[in-house]
């Protein structure tokens, strides 16, 4: 069961990414209220899935399914304008049948909530630094990216 639970979490992840991926040609995620409704509650069920999770091995991979799917969203969700989400500050809570339905706060609540860098998680790359000796083995093959790195290194001593 806990395999099955990572499994549909997993996929439930994916399918909010892709609902909200832009279009061919387009920056943005589709500015529909239905669309970000439905990538909220994508997410909410791969979390209610994911809280499923029994062995601690799916629930490593799982965090780490979570991650990669919030990086990926970061990349398409940006401070947009106001007129992205609805046509005016009025209209957010009020619209008629002759206006675009604005975007859901609950639905935009929920995705920037699970895009937010979690201060728990465990980064998995070191904090590590070029030694003098790899900067130098760096300069043969990627001199302006060794040069770089040199001056910044200058600047931290």
């Amino acid at each position: 069961m806990s395999e099955d639970y990572f499994k549909d979490g997993k996929e439930y992840l994916k399918r909010a990414y892709e609902v909200l991926e832009p279009k061919i040609g387009e920056k943005a995620p589709p500015n529909d209220r239905m669309t970000w409704l439905t990538a909220a509650r994508f997410i909410g069920i791969a979390n209610r899935l994911g809280n499923k999770i029994i062995m601690d091995s799916h629930k490593e991979s799982f965090l780490e399914e979570q991650e990669f799917w919030k990086s990926k969203l970061r990349n398409i969700i940006k401070d947009f304008v106001w007129d992205y989400y609805c046509d005016g500050v009025g209209k957010f809570k009020i619209w008629t049948p002759h206006d675009r339905e604005p975007i859901a706060e609950p639905s935009i609540y929920a995705i920037h909530k699970f895009i937010e860098w979690n201060d728990d998680y465990t980064d998995p790359l070191p904090d590590i630094r070029f030694s003098n000796q790899e900067l130098e083995k760096l300069r043969r093959h990627f001199p302006s990216l060794a040069q770089l790195l040199s001056q910044v290194q200058g600047n931290r001593n």
